[in-house]
């Protein structure tokens, strides 16, 4: 019995020193990469997590490593690999106790809301900047009301756009008003124009270029009509009136075909076909059948004639809220997704070398979908709703819509992952974000919200 327990103690004592042991190692390697400071959360991860820092997300261990690991691994081949690298660093840690048991001190405290105990699922932080505050450089009130009411929310309530006038570029603010028109205004809270020819709630605006570069701002209506305003006479250049009341639209720039069409939806029944028009005369070029019982309440579009590509993203109404994928010159459905609740936003990020399209909805869900491979790379779920979201940078979405803190979200792109919350911003819900370049302040957030007030504001 005294041989058994002897025995027990000294394998516990070993397992407690080899634990020892691994730890410190754990600390030496990770306690290396910069990142520490600014939040890793791989500092106090190991095992496969520690493999999805070094493969995904670090390159100080690859270019970085001390010079005892880089004498190993030439010892052992001719020429080190970052594979080899990592194989070794991984063995060296490979017994790492996980969150519970390792030291607390490493845990990056401004982080540590961000990251979840249970399910042990790191927050990935792409690069080394954090967003720590948002400076304001500009803000003016509206004496008109931002009217939100009597139609679905959605992103495209308002829209911030440039305009290149008299070698001046001008950052003007659109936004519907009570009175069935749209309201002009620049930074400075100055009225530049107001639009008027809408009889009924406008239901959304945006901005858009043509194939002559011009600019334009157009905006459907429950007046059944589209009309595209120019922006360098701010008078009515196209109106399409359409068979009933409009309820999202979506205009696309051929520039081979020396053309632009206007995809518009709505209808006052379910199954009503989406139609497409030419601007040029405002004829009715086809129609797009909608097979499923729903109705559609936002459109995004993405074009591109050298990749044939002529894609038309549909969200649908809240009774059967999903996400539907065509292409609109052969008029099939691509592929469709389900939602929690009616969508809000979609954004569509396309380059030569990838194409990605991410959609959020009511429910505070946001999905990013490959368009090249067909497949879902990303599901997220916050607890608010999600009525906007920009493309910050290659490393960042800006999310905004919660009626609890009237708040903007930084998430990372790479693994949909919250990293930073700034509340009451707004005293009401706000409803649109757009990026904007100040040439003193660099690179801007312009947020409208439903408390009259319009911010341009700098993250640091």
């Amino acid at each position: 019995m005294k041989n058994r327990k002897s025995t027990n103690r000294k394998l516990q004592n070993n397992s407690s020193r080899s634990s020892q042991g691994n730890s410190k190692l754990f600390d030496q390697e990770i306690s290396k990469c910069p990142m520490v400071t600014q939040g890793c959360q791989s500092v106090i991860i190991g095992n496969n997590a520690l493999l999805i820092h070094l493969e995904t997300e670090c390159n100080y261990f690859i270019s970085k490593a001390s010079e005892k690991v880089q004498r190993k691994i030439e010892e052992k081949v001719s020429g080190y690999s970052a594979n080899n690298l990592i194989k070794l660093l991984l063995n060296q840690v490979r017994s790492t106790p996980m969150i519970e048991t390792i030291d607390r001190t490493f845990f990056p405290s401004k982080m540590s809301t961000q990251y979840d105990v249970a399910t042990k699922k790191p927050d990935r932080f792409p690069k080394m900047t954090i967003f720590k505050k948002i400076e304001l450089v500009k803000e003016f009130e509206d004496t008109e009301t931002i009217e939100l009411g009597n139609v679905p929310m959605k992103s495209n309530l308002a829209c911030a756009f440039t305009i290149n006038k008299n070698k001046t570029l001008r950052l003007l603010v659109a936004y519907r008003s009570h009175k069935f028109s749209i309201v002009i205004k620049d930074m400075y809270g100055n009225t530049v124009k107001r639009l008027e020819g809408h009889t009924d709630h406008i239901t959304e605006m945006k901005y858009f270029r043509n194939e002559k570069e011009e600019s334009f701002l157009y905006s459907s209506s429950f007046d059944n009509r589209l009309i595209v305003w120019s922006l360098d006479t701010y008078e009515a250049k196209y109106i399409i009136d359409y068979k009933s009341w409009i309820l999202s639209s979506s205009l696309v720039l051929l520039r081979k075909q020396n053309c632009s069409l206007a995809i518009i939806s709505g209808g006052y029944y379910k199954k009503h076909p989406v139609g497409v028009y030419n601007l040029k005369d405002g004829s009715l070029e086809f129609e797009i059948p909608i097979e499923l019982n729903v109705s559609i309440e936002i459109i995004q579009t993405l074009a591109d004639e050298d990749q044939g590509k002529y894609y038309l993203f549909l969200g649908t109404d809240n009774e059967k809220p999903m996400l539907l994928w065509y292409d609109f010159r052969l008029k099939n459905l691509i592929m469709s997704f389900q939602t929690n609740s009616k969508i809000t936003s979609i954004t569509v990020e396309h380059s030569s070398k990838h194409s990605i399209m991410i959609f959020t909805d009511l429910s505070g869900g946001l999905k990013q979908v490959d368009l090249i491979q067909g497949k879902l790379l990303a599901d997220y779920k916050q607890n608010a709703p999600i009525l906007d979201l920009i493309i910050w940078d290659n490393d960042y979405f800006i999310v905004c819509g919660s009626h609890k803190d009237n708040s903007i979200k930084i998430l990372t792109r790479q693994k949909t992952r919250l990293v930073k919350s700034f509340d009451s911003l707004h005293s009401k819900v706000i409803v649109n974000l757009s990026k904007y370049y100040h040439h003193q302040n660099g690179l801007c957030l312009v947020t409208i919200g439903g408390d009259k007030r319009i911010k341009l504001m700098k993250l640091s």
